[in-house]
């Protein structure tokens, strides 16, 4: 793979309109930020459609990037966040579609409880799958509601350990929900999240 020149360069060269040094940091980044993408938002559609958006808004930006920026700090950051509307978007409609689900439970039968404590089990039961010290670490911060702090001291480790832990529990169980029905995903966005 071609190296590419130094940010000073790449951001002149954008505001120039350099098509050929675009397609060259499309070819650099892209695998990269695709990866990223997909961890968050595992639709290889979707998550496509995110990386070419990103791109596309680099080139609709590039003469107002800044020479103090790193383009590929940019790219990432941005890709992070566009990433996070698409999956607010999804999750906005699925508890569009859960509401209606569950206003036509209520109209078709009187008890929908049965429902939400099978989604609790599932819920309690990925839990449980999670590796034992990121499990207590997320039972303690997120169900206790104990401080990152006050874990480390019960668990004897490290805040930023706690921190690693936890974030590593939720992307796991961010993973098992997003293969789950729609119903459970939305559980999860309110009881994690």
């Amino acid at each position: 793979m071609k190296v590419l020149p130094e940010n000073n360069s790449i951001i002149k060269a954008l505001a120039e309109g350099d098509e050929q040094l675009f397609g060259q940091l499309y070819d650099y980044y892209s695998e990269a930020l695709f990866r990223n993408i997909y961890k968050l938002l595992p639709d290889i559609q979707e998550a496509e459609d995110v990386l070419q958006t990103v791109f596309l808004k680099l080139w609709e930006q590039r003469h107002s990037l800044n020479t103090k920026q790193s383009v590929a700090g940019w790219l990432f950051t941005t890709s992070f966040y566009m990433t996070m509307t698409c999956l607010r978007k999804k999750v906005k409609i699925r508890i569009e579609m859960l509401a209606e689900t569950s206003l036509e439970m209520k109209q078709e039968e009187p008890d929908g409880d049965d429902r939400y404590e099978k989604q609790t089990v599932f819920l309690r039961e990925a839990i449980d799958l999670l590796p034992e010290r990121k499990r207590l670490a997320f039972e303690l911060y997120k169900i206790q509601g104990k401080s990152y702090k006050e874990v480390a001291d019960t668990l004897g480790i490290k805040e930023e350990t706690v921190k690693e832990y936890v974030k590593s529990a939720i992307q796991m169980l961010r993973q098992m929900a997003a293969k789950s029905d729609v119903a459970f995903y939305t559980l999860f966005v309110f009881f994690i999240a």
